[in-house]
């Protein structure tokens, strides 16, 4: 048992616990931080914890992007650099208006939706996109970049990606921004069957928007909200 007064602890050395052992320690340390105005206790090189990892940062390597002063992690760039020369082909910051990868909201986000339903199978608009074999353009596919360049920014909220040819590939000359009043003016004749019927309604108990349904397979929307709501073609069940 410690030998402190009052202490009850388990003993771990010269017959205190570990928490009176900790504290005699630490007052057997005298020696002071070496940096000026620091009244810390001594721990490495004659400097404390904090004076010691400010020093370490410092006399690191700087990142070789221009501009940027953070310490280097990898292939001479900083960690944020680095990813996004990994994520986008160029250690450039492409997203200069608050753009992020995971707000669905920004060009990047629409981009990254654009690539996800064509080439990852676990989305669940796979089917609708890469399942029909629409594909995205190496250039686009390789580089946000290249994909910013061509398009442009998001033009508002209001507007998302468009396939002028609805059965082919996410290209140059292909995609546009548009609105939902937009791309209704870009409408396939679609004869409604009863397998069409079976996987608009599959798609919407998946939870996909019936707007985007509608856009999708080039219908009105108030055919598409008859449908998924059950006031037409009622005795036909999702898969």
């Amino acid at each position: 048992m410690c030998s402190s007064e009052g202490c009850k602890g388990k003993l771990l050395a010269r017959g205190m616990c570990r928490k009176h052992y900790s504290e005699w320690r630490r007052s057997q340390q005298t020696e002071k931080c070496l940096t000026e105005g620091c009244a810390k206790i001594a721990r490495k090189r004659g400097l404390c914890d904090s004076c010691h990892g400010r020093k370490r940062v410092e006399n690191m390597p700087v990142c070789t992007y221009p501009g940027c002063n953070r310490p280097q992690n990898t292939a001479g760039l900083c960690v944020a650099c680095y990813n996004r020369k990994k994520r986008n082909g160029t250690p450039d910051r492409i997203n200069s208006h608050g753009d992020a990868a995971n707000d669905k909201n920004s060009s990047y986000g629409c981009w990254h939706q654009m690539i996800t339903r064509c080439e990852n199978p676990n989305n669940r608009n796979y089917q609708y996109y890469g399942g029909r074999g629409i594909k995205v353009c190496e250039r686009w596919r390789n580089s946000f970049k290249d994909f910013a360049v061509d398009m442009g920014e998001r033009p508002s909220r209001g507007h998302t990606l468009d396939r002028i040819e609805n059965n082919g590939n996410y290209e140059p000359g292909n995609v546009r921004w548009a609105t939902s009043g937009e791309q209704s003016k870009n409408k396939r004749n679609v004869v409604v069957t009863i397998g069409l019927v079976r996987e608009i309604k599959t798609r919407h108990k998946n939870g996909e928007r019936t707007y985007l349904i509608a856009r999708e397979y080039g219908l009105n929307y108030q055919t598409v909200s008859s449908i998924v709501n059950g006031q037409s073609w009622k005795d036909v069940d999702p898969d």
